[in-house]
């Protein structure tokens, strides 16, 4: 395979008749030549094969059109929230860099790798950083890192509460759930909640218990230490006397859990205990009986967090107070709630 040789400006505009100063401007956008002038710079470098260099651009211009990501990779909506990303970022010519932090490390070392990707994004001279935060209390100084350089900051998902946020509004869509549920006719209500440190679980977790709560009805909370848990914790809910009549789970995956366990004790999920989900995955129409859950909008999220991001890049950071961007959600009734 022959190797394409590196093509200067100096190499374009000898092709084209023209100086190194007009085919720089030429190829940027920035000259007022003739037609028949940047007609023939653009095909000069397209027969040579020319590529721009972006690093002597960013040493220019103070500007890498990269955008650090860290954001897991772990789970359907969190790739649709990175394919957001990636796709509003593409289309304004700014390319991502994702990292991220996987499971299975004690908080400790996780803290620790989160400010580690943060350094490998600094180090690289991103012009500005989404982030999935660990928890809603990760440490200022991980903020302080990029901020203190001046580099914008944009939290999806996670909502802390001195970073610029996109994410859903998770406490609508408990609201939603409880909403629905009473207006089903439910008096005795549980919470599977999910980690107290996430801020997306406790808005959930507040919008439906507040709810419930403003009608006197009762509402038992469980916090669910991860998803292979709840299997158990399932067990012993529906084993309960008296059981509740409705379960909303924090995620769907949870609900999944209260599907086998039912069918474990043969309890009829729809007849005997309205079930609902959060997240809306592509299994719920398919589950016996189908399974209402919430649906967010994660690639709008992405979309929304990249357009805030580059509006950051572009004003520079200010004293402003944060913005932040709530998505509203949708409640998706099937007959896991709907008693038909």
């Amino acid at each position: 395979m022959n190797k394409v040789p590196r093509v200067n400006l100096k190499q374009i505009g000898a092709a084209a008749n023209v100086s190194i100063a007009t085919a720089s401007k030429i190829l940027r956008g920035k000259d007022e030549s003739s037609a028949e002038t940047r007609r023939r710079v653009f095909e000069a470098a397209e027969r040579l094969k020319y590529r721009p260099n972006l690093l002597v651009k960013g040493m220019q211009t103070g500007r890498t059109q990269t955008i650090g990501v860290i954001l897991p990779a772990e789970s359907i909506y969190q790739g649709a929230i990175g394919r957001g990303i990636h796709d509003e970022l593409i289309a304004r010519s700014y390319v991502p860099i994702q990292l991220w932090v996987g499971h299975g490390l004690s908080s400790e070392a996780a803290r620790k790798l989160e400010l580690e990707q943060i350094h490998r994004l600094i180090d690289r001279r991103v012009d500005g950083v989404i982030l999935w935060p660990l928890d809603s209390s990760v440490p200022e100084e991980h903020f302080g890192e990029l901020w203190d350089r001046s580099i914008p900051l944009v939290t999806v998902d996670r909502e802390t509460s001195s970073a610029d946020h996109v994410g859903t509004d998770d406490v609508v869509g408990g609201q939603l759930v409880a909403q629905h549920l009473l207006q089903m006719g439910h008096k005795h209500f549980l919470h599977l909640a999910g980690n107290p440190l996430s801020s997306s679980f406790n808005a959930r977790r507040r919008g439906f218990v507040e709810a419930i709560g403003e009608t006197g009805a009762r509402c038992d909370v469980v916090e669910v230490p991860s998803v292979k848990q709840s299997l158990e914790l399932a067990r012993r809910i529906l084993a309960m006397n008296p059981r509740p009549t409705a379960i909303f789970a924090c995620q769907d995956d949870v609900a999944l859990r209260v599907y086998t366990a039912a069918a474990e004790m043969g309890i009829a999920i729809g007849r005997d205990v309205a079930v609902v989900g959060y997240g809306e995955r592509d299994y719920c129409e398919d589950l016996y009986p189908s399974l209402s859950s919430v649906r967010q909008a994660p690639h709008e999220v992405g979309r929304s967090a990249a357009k805030l991001i580059l509006e950051l890049v572009e004003k520079g950071n200010s004293d402003d107070a944060p913005t932040k961007v709530h998505m509203k959600p949708e409640l998706i009734v099937r007959k896991s709630s709907s008693g038909v």
